[in-house]
């Protein structure tokens, strides 16, 4: 299912009424997945932290440079949250490569930027960045060297369903050459600039470079970015740097900007979701998916659920997200509650705007449910029950999990 063909729901029907709270339209995402990390996966402490320190406590930009040990993981859960780490050796112009973890439920964001220590020998620093970010949930590289242009590749999707996922990123200069993999999917990028100018351009391999991760420092005014970026929100880590024969290279961890040590589940602390509500971790707070609960508000406390009467030639337009944040989705959850009194209605349909359309239908027809859905290989029916006009309430859900689609209604299951 893609959720950028699906900018809105339109529900109608003839003299029906619908229980509002029991529409359910998100991702089903609840497993690990990924490198198999989780939030208990924590990865250490800095090599040199001070004895009686506490390992989950917030950076404050502190000035104490230290080892980024490999297997450290942080949670992102401010705008303002970073970190500055500086590579010890790891020159421009030689086949270098960086791997790192991370996991975000949020489309967007910053996953790291990689640029140049400001010299005095200008003519000898080229004008280069390297931006990796999250953008409508796939990764997004943008390269950019002088006035060769800007350089934009992406990769994967689906990568904001708050699970793990491995990026390995290399650069071979000499041959111009990217590799960039996401879990299991490769992608290999000729940078044009750098076969053009038969690499990077710089008199010493002593420049030293530095990467900002999740956000940049805005106190450091000698950055000058040329894409404006979302912060990241979420857990990153297990950064590791290497050259071309595999060594690995040391890196200091020179700042640390509102983040916290190991990967933080609010739901472990704060989970005060009632009525079998289930809680969910948005890093900087938590909220619950009540579901299946027949309560509503914030906490799943409230029992009077909101109903809305539909009087034949009204409707409800719902809204799944803000535009820039429509992303792909292969987990899907539509879920309603509805009572009617004739036997031909409309409950909702769902459609895309871009050929071609995705449709996802439901409708009463001689009493009984017909729903249809059309992921672009062809139109696909399914009539459930009987009698539904009978003034009874009734619940219907679809479930959409890669390439299953399961329907409920009532009690009957077909998938």
């Amino acid at each position: 299912m893609f959720r950028h063909k699906w900018p809105r729901i339109v529900a109608a029907a003839c003299l029906f009424s619908l229980v509002a709270a029991e529409i359910g339209v998100g991702s089903q995402d609840t497993g690990a997945g990924g490198n198999g990390l989780s939030s208990g996966d924590s990865g250490n402490t800095s090599a040199d932290a001070e004895e009686g320190s506490p390992a989950g406590a917030s950076g404050g930009g502190g000035s104490k440079r230290r080892l980024l040990v490999s297997s450290q993981v942080f949670t992102f859960l401010k705008e303002s949250s970073f970190l500055r780490v500086e590579p010890t050796y790891w020159p421009l112009q030689q086949t270098r490569e960086i791997t790192f973890s991370f996991k975000t439920e949020r489309p967007h964001g910053l996953l790291f930027y990689h640029l140049l220590e400001e010299s005095s020998e200008v003519d000898k620093v080229p004008n280069y960045e390297l931006y990796v970010m999250l953008e409508n949930g796939r990764l997004k590289i943008i390269h950019i060297l002088n006035t060769e242009g800007n350089e934009v590749f992406y990769v994967g999707k689906g990568l904001n369903r708050d699970r793990w996922h491995t990026v390995t990123l290399r650069v071979t200069p000499s041959e111009g050459e990217m590799r960039v993999r996401v879990d299991h999917e490769d992608l290999r990028i000729n940078l044009s600039s750098l076969v053009h100018r038969g690499g990077y351009d710089i008199g010493s391999e002593a420049t030293p470079s530095y990467l900002y991760f999740g956000s940049i420092d805005p106190k450091n005014s000698s950055v000058d970015m040329h894409y404006n970026t979302d912060s990241f929100f979420g857990c990153m880590g297990r950064v590791s740097f290497r050259l071309e024969n595999g060594s690995a290279v040391d890196a200091v961890l020179s700042v640390e900007e509102d983040v916290v040590r190991d990967c933080v589940d609010l739901c472990d602390k704060y989970d005060f979701c009632l009525n079998g509500g289930r809680c969910v971790n948005h890093y900087s707070y938590y909220g619950c998916d009540c579901y299946g609960t027949h309560y509503e508000d914030h906490m799943c406390g409230y029992d009077n659920l909101t109903t809305v009467t539909l009087r034949g030639n009204s409707f409800i337009t719902y809204r799944i997200y803000d535009w820039k944040d429509r992303v792909h989705s292969d987990h899907n959850r539509i879920s309603m509650m509805f009572k009617v009194s004739v036997p031909e209605a409309v409950l909702f349909l769902a459609t895309g705007e871009h050929d071609p359309k995705n449709t996802v239908a439901a409708s009463i027809k001689g009493g009984a449910l017909f729903f249809s859905i059309d992921f672009g290989r062809g139109l696909l029916n399914v009539t459930m029950g009987s009698n539904l006009h009978d003034e009874m309430w009734h619940n219907f859900t679809m479930i959409h999990d890669g390439t299953q689609v399961t329907l409920y209604m009532d009690k009957a299951m077909h998938s």
